[in-house]
C-alpha cells in the first residue's frame, strides 16, 4: 500500500509504503495526526496490494480535508469515520464498498463525495445530513432507492445516479434547489416525481435508458434547462407546455414511442438540435416552421410518408445541416 501524506506544519509530502498493520498505527500517532491530506492508492508492482481495510484510526484525524482511496478492494468503511469532520473530499471510487456506517452523515463539512463503481445497494438516512455536498458521484452501484430525505443535500449542484437499478426517486428531490447537472441514465425508472419541477436551477438533465412513460407537467417549470436527454424509455409523447423551456438547445428523444409532438415546442427559439430517431412520428406540428435556431434534425425510423410539410416551405431547406438532408434522401423524400 501507499500512502500519500501532506501536512503543511511540517512540510512535508511524500508517499509512504507500509502495511495496513503498520498504517492502523501510524494513522493514530502523532506523525499523521495533523495531516490535512492523505492518499491511499495500490502500486501497481507485484509485492504490493490493494487495501482491503480502512483503520479504526483513521476517526483520529481531525484535521483531514482530502481523502482519496480510489481503485482499492475497501468492502467497508469504520464507524469512526465520522471523527474526522473536517473532511472537505472523499474519494472512494471504485472500491467493493456494500454499505455505509450511520456516522457517514457527521462529515458535515463534506463537499465533494465520489462513491462512485462500488456496490452499495442503499444509503443510510443520516446521508441526508450531508448539507454541504455540491459534487456526488453515486453512479456505477446497485442502488434501489435514495433516502426519502435525500432532499437535505440542499448544497447539491452535480448529482451522477446512473448505472443503478432505481425504480423511483423520492419527492424530496425537488429540495435539491441549487442542483444543475442530473445525470440518472440506465435506470429502472417509471416516472419522475412531481417536485423536479422545483429544481429551477437545472441546466442539463441526463434520463437515458429507463423505462419512463412520460414527463411530469412540472418539468415545463426548469426554465434554465438547456439540454434533455432521454433516448432510450418509452415516451409516448411530451409535455403540452414544452414550449415554455425557452433556453433548451439540445433535446434527444430517440428510441422512445412517441406519436405527435406538441403545437408549443414551435416556441423553442434557441432549439438547434432535435433528436426524434425511431419513434412512431407521422407528422410535425406546423409550428416547427418557427425554429429559426433548428440546425440538426434526426428523423430515420418513423412513420413519415412524406416530406414533412414545414420542410417543404420556402427557404426551409438550406438552413439545415447536410446529416438532415442525408436522412431525407434516405427516406426517399429528397433526391439529387
Amino acid at each position: 500500500m501507499a500512502v500519500l501524506v501532506q501536512n503543511p506544519k511540517t512540510q512535508y509530502f511524500g508517499p509512504v509504503t507500509m502495511s495496513c498493520h503498520k498504517c492502523d498505527g501510524m494513522l493514530g500517532g502523532p506523525t499523521l495526526v495533523n495531516i490535512d491530506v492523505l492518499v491511499i492508492h495500490p502500486i501497481l508492482h507485484d509485492h504490493h496490494s490493494p487495501v482491503s481495510q480502512l483503520p479504526e484510526s483513521v476517526g483520529n484525524l481531525h484535521k483531514l480535508k482530502t481523502l482519496e482511496l480510489a481503485n482499492n478492494q475497501l468492502s467497508r468503511i469504520p464507524e469512526s469515520i465520522g471523527g474526522a469532520s473536517a473532511l472537505d473530499t472523499l474519494t472512494l471510487e471504485n472500491n467493493r464498498l456494500t454499505r455505509l456506517p450511520e456516522q457517514f452523515g457527521q462529515l458535515s463539512q463534506l463537499r465533494k463525495l465520489d462513491l462512485s463503481h462500488n456496490k452499495l445497494a442503499e444509503l443510510p438516512e443520516t446521508f441526508a445530513e450531508l448539507h454541504n455536498v455540491i459534487e456526488l458521484g453515486l453512479n456505477d452501484n446497485q442502488l434501489s432507492s435514495l433516502p426519502e430525505q435525500f432532499g437535505g443535500l440542499s448544497a447539491l449542484t452535480t448529482l451522477n445516479l446512473s448505472n443503478n437499478c432505481l425504480k423511483t426517486l423520492p419527492d424530496s428531490m425537488g429540495e435539491l434547489s441549487a442542483l444543475m447537472w442530473m445525470y440518472a441514465n440506465d435506470n429502472q425508472l417509471e416516472s419522475l416525481p412531481d417536485s423536479i419541477g422545483k429544481c429551477q436551477k437545472l441546466v442539463w438533465i441526463y434520463i437515458e435508458n429507463n423505462r419512463l412513460e412520460r414527463l411530469p407537467d412540472s418539468f415545463c417549470k426548469l426554465r434554465e434547462l438547456t439540454k434533455i436527454h432521454a433516448n432510450g424509455n418509452l415516451l409516448t409523447a411530451l409535455p403540452e407546455n414544452i414550449g415554455l423551456l425557452n433556453e433548451l438547445t439540445d433535446v434527444y428523444l430517440s428510441n422512445n414511442q412517441i406519436v405527435s409532438l406538441p403545437e408549443s415546442i414551435g416556441a423553442l427559439g434557441k432549439l438547434s438540435w432535435l433528436d426524434v430517431r425511431n419513434n412512431k412520428l407521422s407528422h410535425f406540428p406546423e409550428s416547427m416552421s418557427q425554429l429559426k435556431s433548428l440546425e440538426t434534425l434526426l428523423i430515420t425510423g418513423n412513420l413519415f410518408t412524406q416530406l414533412p410539410e414545414f420542410i417543404k416551405k420556402s427557404g426551409a431547406l438550406p438552413k439545415f445541416s447536410p446529416a438532415l438532408l442525408w436522412q431525407l434522401c434516405k427516406n426517399r423524400f429528397l433526391r439529387f
